[in-house]
């Protein structure tokens, strides 16, 4: 038996929005620990990794592990009918065929009620080791967002660079080049305001590191989807290792999108 509370049911509405037009199933594991999902898009160039700890639920039982197998995009349909303001509550029995999801609004006790019919899809190995990289870029997330949509206009493929304390975002178009750079806004050991749209923080882990990769803007606004989910983004970068950009769902876990970089003659 697995069943979950959650009082802000809309932040799981946006979770399973965040990555409809990544993957189209996606296997969610329950455990005692909490919920955990990883899937990677049709082109296995992305992958998509979430953590929810058990902790960050207000009730939250599971008495054996078991795995609820979803069409992301149908089940999308389905959560449309959650609202802000709305708790939600998970229930499945163990070797369940369909999940039970309940939403109830905090304003006048309204109520949805749904099944979900669930679907049985192969397993995948998709264990991600866990590393340190080298760099990591905390940036407003509107910020990134809007970054990102304006140099898809000009160009697919977009080259990060980090030296020292800054970052340099740049293009080469058919008919122009185009860069920006970032400059640290925060010391190395501070934290960075949420009320500061322009807010960015560079760590390194060693002052004479240089980073240079290419990537493809048009997953990372697919990833830049999840920005609702809190206030920044965070980008871990590392040579030779593919870009991890993470979003910090406060005081419940966190998502991580995993891109591979593009080789310099694409």
């Amino acid at each position: 038996m697995f069943e979950a509370k959650l009082s802000d049911g809309y932040i799981f509405k946006k979770i399973i929005d965040s990555i409809k037009d990544i993957v189209d199933t996606a296997n969610i594991h329950i455990s005692k620990n909490g919920i955990e999902m990883q899937a990677m898009d049709g082109s296995h160039v992305a992958l998509v990794s979430l953590k929810l700890s058990k902790e960050g639920f207000d009730s939250f039982r599971c008495d054996k592990d078991q795995v609820l197998g979803i069409n992301v995009k149908d089940f999308s349909k389905f959560m449309k009918f959650v609202e802000p303001n709305d708790s939600i509550l998970l229930r499945a029995k163990q070797n369940a065929t369909t999940l039970y999801v309940e939403s109830i609004s905090h304003k006048n006790q309204n109520k949805v009620e749904f099944e979900y019919r669930l679907q049985n899809l192969d397993e995948e190995n998709l264990s991600v080791p866990e590393q340190q990289y080298d760099s990591c870029i905390t940036i407003n997330s509107n910020l990134f967002t809007k970054h990102c949509r304006d140099l898809r206009a000009l160009d697919d493929t977009v080259k990060i660079e980090v030296k020292e304390d800054k970052v340099l975002l740049s293009v080469e178009a058919s008919n122009g080049n185009l860069s920006i750079l970032l400059n640290d806004s925060a010391s190395q050991n501070s934290a960075i305001d949420d009320d500061r749209q322009n807010a960015l923080k560079v760590q390194v882990s060693n002052p004479n590191i240089f980073i240079s990769q290419q990537f493809a803007l048009g997953y990372l606004e697919l990833f830049n989807k999840a920005g609702c989910l809190g206030t920044f983004t965070r980008l871990h970068l590392m040579d030779g290792e593919p870009l991890i950009t993470e979003f910090i769902i406060d005081g419940l876990g966190n998502m991580k999108f995993f891109l591979a970089p593009k080789i310099k003659s694409e």
